[in-house]
């Protein structure tokens, strides 16, 4: 077994071992290339903090429907000929997802050609229109649900296959 190691910044006696760091690390590591995957898919412009903020408050309101109950924070000033910050970036990705799973593709927004003000705000009324959209509403609440009673289909088509031993046993004669 390794030797445990202190873990950094850890309370005295609290120890975890290098199995455990090495986990640790690995993950950190995934978390680095998800965040430079999000960095390179965003968009470089410039944009002012209303329209970002207007696409803050959009995808806010979303977020509740995926069961985030953290909100995104809003910005503090405008991005000038910069990339969009990959939390950011993720979230939205994220529902752009949902909705072309759910068939929505019109409504889905691409922060992937934002690259102002006013594509911003066109992502922000997609957003919106997700967030008030049946469809979508009831795909994400039957998304989860629908996997569980496919599961349930399936254990009941197999015991129905299954025969007590009689019914084989008379089959069998039968066939001879």
């Amino acid at each position: 077994m390794a030797a445990p190691i202190p873990l950094p910044g850890a309370m005295d006696g609290q120890e975890i071992s290098a199995d455990e760091q090495a986990v640790l690390s690995r993950a950190e590591d995934a978390d680095v290339a998800r965040d430079q995957a999000f960095q390179e898919m965003s968009p470089i412009g410039t944009y002012s903090v209303e329209s970002l903020n207007i696409l803050v408050d959009s995808l806010n309101e979303a977020l509740p429907l995926f069961e985030i109950e953290e909100p995104y924070p809003s910005f503090e000033e405008g991005i000038e000929d910069g990339p969009l910050p990959p939390e950011f970036v993720a979230g939205i990705e994220m529902l752009r997802a949902a909705a072309l799973d759910a068939g929505l593709e019109r409504l889905a927004p691409d922060i992937g050609e934002a690259v102002d003000d006013s594509s911003i705000e066109d992502s922000a009324a997609k957003i919106d229109t997700l967030v008030e959209n049946q469809t979508f509403r009831t795909f994400l609440r039957s998304s989860d649900g629908l996997a569980e009673e496919e599961v349930a289909e399936e254990e009941v088509a197999v015991e129905e296959d299954v025969i007590s031993d009689e019914e084989a046993d008379a089959l069998f004669a039968e066939r001879l």
